[in-house]
């Protein structure tokens, strides 16, 4: 280890990359918000105009028929996670919100963690507590991945950070 000014710099610094598909449960629609989203898309129906928030709202309906028929659709993400020395990196395709990133990082065996978001195409990925509230970025319109896929995405990234310190004790 050399010393530039203050910080110290670390030629033999461990460099670890593993990537993983995780599969991470839908988020399931109430038969109220189903009725909502259903109310919603007959507004927009026979509006060529509107054909995008017709197909927003209509998609929760479809998820909702989905759950009901038994067939719950499963989301499909690659997880990736980066060691370099003392500092871990790792991406998810959501919009998190804050406070999946903050158990990340506290129970991240880094020194420091990067939590890289919205790489590749998906939605918010709102707690109980924002489901709770009724934002924007926690309707079932916003979202496809709910509180449990949360709480699944947090741990297996941790899984796969904890993995990359474990096999030399470093």
């Amino acid at each position: 280890m050399a010393q530039i000014g203050r910080f110290n710099t670390h030629a033999d610094a461990v460099l670890r990359h593993q990537v993983q598909q995780i599969d991470l449960p839908y988020r399931e629609v109430t038969e109220a918000e189903a009725a909502a989203a259903r109310k919603q898309a007959a507004k927009y129906a026979d509006d060529p105009a509107q054909k995008w928030n017709y197909r927003w709202h209509q998609a929760v309906v479809e998820r909702y028929e989905r759950q009901q028929a038994g067939t719950p659709d499963i989301h499909k993400m690659v997880l990736h996670a980066l060691r370099l020395g003392d500092v871990a990196i790792t991406t998810n395709e959501f919009e998190l919100f804050t406070d999946y990133g903050i158990q990340i990082k506290s129970r991240s065996p880094a020194v420091q963690t990067f939590v890289v978001q919205l790489a590749g195409q998906a939605s918010y990925l709102p707690t109980e507590r924002s489901v709770a509230g009724g934002a924007y970025g926690a309707i079932p319109e916003s979202t496809e991945v709910g509180p449990e896929g949360g709480r699944e995405l947090v741990e297996r990234t941790l899984d796969l950070l904890n993995s990359l310190w474990a096999t030399d004790g470093t």
